[in-house]
């Protein structure tokens, strides 16, 4: 298994083709903390060789802060991993999540982790920075 791609974004979808916008985000920017970012998208996508289809594999995605504390319930599963199509050597598998209602407690580094079978097979960061407070005229 092999991460063929992982981003931050402000929304995807997947069917056939993986639909993304604002891909990349590595920064979120706020006034005062607590923040309240209302909508964040994590997408990974993972090649599975033959040999590693035809089976469940346990999922868990974290989202935590500089402390490694679980900032949202993590999230958990299973991925039904199917075998490819006939003449194909590989399976991508590719899992979006939508993260609402996001509160960020404080400026500072934070992560998404994903892990399959328990094991972490990919990790993002991104930061939350203090933008200034424009007075008003």
């Amino acid at each position: 298994m092999n991460v063929e791609y992982a981003f931050l974004c402000d929304y995807a979808e997947s069917g056939n083709k993986l639909t993304a916008v604002g891909i990349g985000i590595d920064s979120i920017y706020a006034e005062v903390v607590p923040a309240l970012h209302m909508q964040l998208f994590a997408v990974l996508a993972l090649k599975f060789t033959l040999n590693e289809t035809q089976r469940m594999r346990a999922f868990e995605m974290h989202v935590q802060d500089a402390d490694a504390k679980d900032i949202i319930p993590p999230l958990t599963g299973n991925l039904d991993i199917q075998a490819p199509a006939d003449g194909m050597s590989y399976r991508t598998h590719r899992i979006v999540n939508g993260l609402y209602g996001l509160k960020l407690e404080q400026f500072g580094d934070y992560q998404v982790s994903w892990l399959i079978d328990g094991n972490e097979v990919h990790a993002l960061h991104f930061r939350v920075t203090q933008r200034s407070i424009t007075p008003k005229a």
